[in-house]
C-alpha cells in the first residue's frame, strides 16, 4: 500500500450529498442516509466520503487526533462506512 495524496480538498458540488443516497454501515449492518451521517462529521470525513463517492473500489481512512478511526469505501459502487474502530 502507498499513500497517493495527503491534505487534498475535493471541490463541493451541489449534488455531493444527495438526501436519498445511502451509506452501508458495516458495524451496524444497515443502510443509513448519507446526509444524516455526514451532518455530524467534519470536513475530513466529507472529503473521504467524496473521494469514495467518485472513485470505484476506493478506501479512505479518517484518523482523529484523539484516536477515533473511521472508514469509508466504495465497493463496486456501493458506499460503505464504519466507525467505532480501533487503530
Amino acid at each position: 500500500m502507498s499513500v497517493i495524496g495527503f491534505g487534498g480538498t475535493i471541490p463541493l458540488e451541489s449534488k455531493d450529498v444527495c438526501s436519498e443516497e445511502k451509506l452501508f454501515h458495516l458495524v451496524k449492518a444497515e443502510e443509513l442516509p448519507a446526509s444524516e451521517l455526514l451532518r455530524h462529521l467534519g470536513h475530513r470525513h466529507l472529503a473521504a466520503y467524496r473521494l469514495c463517492q467518485r472513485v470505484t473500489n476506493s478506501l479512505a481512512f479518517v484518523i482523529s487526533q484523539d484516536g477515533d478511526l473511521r472508514f469509508f469505501a466504495n465497493d463496486n459502487g456501493r458506499l460503505c462506512f464504519a466507525d467505532g474502530l480501533c487503530p
